[in-house]
């Protein structure tokens, strides 16, 4: 594939990956009675707005593609965790690393170990 491949192009690759769809769908399916905070696709895409606009508020200096990425993933093991009670973090950083492993030529390892960070490294985090 060619390295020109486009920002819009390697998030429609995370959206339409058959894992992310077969985890978005658990999740909707086992969130279909709750009230608030469903974790929709608006809901991920609000998180990536949110977080785009922090981002250029305080100067990080993240790319929007990394923030639109880790967006979409930052609660793709909530199934898991209502089925089997394993940390949502944990479960979606198994599951997000293996939507992401396919796309070494759209994201380069540094960028994937943006996207997938480890709960050491969310320890400091609100």
């Amino acid at each position: 594939m060619s390295s020109s491949f486009s920002e819009t192009n390697r998030i429609s690759l995370i959206w339409r990956h058959p894992l992310y769809q077969k985890h978005c769908e658990k999740i909707q399916e086992l969130e279909k009675d709750r009230i608030f905070c469903r974790h929709t696709p608006e809901h991920f895409l609000d998180v990536a707005r949110l977080m785009y606009i922090y981002s250029l508020e305080n100067k990080l200096n993240l790319s929007r593609e990394i923030i639109y990425a880790t967006a979409l993933l930052h609660d793709i093991g909530r199934a898991q965790q209502y089925l089997s009670g394993i940390s949502h973090d944990i479960a979606g950083a198994e599951i997000a690393g293996k939507i992401l492993a396919g796309r070494s030529a759209f994201y380069r390892a540094g960028k994937r170990g943006n996207i997938i960070c480890d709960q050491s490294a969310q320890d400091g985090w609100i």
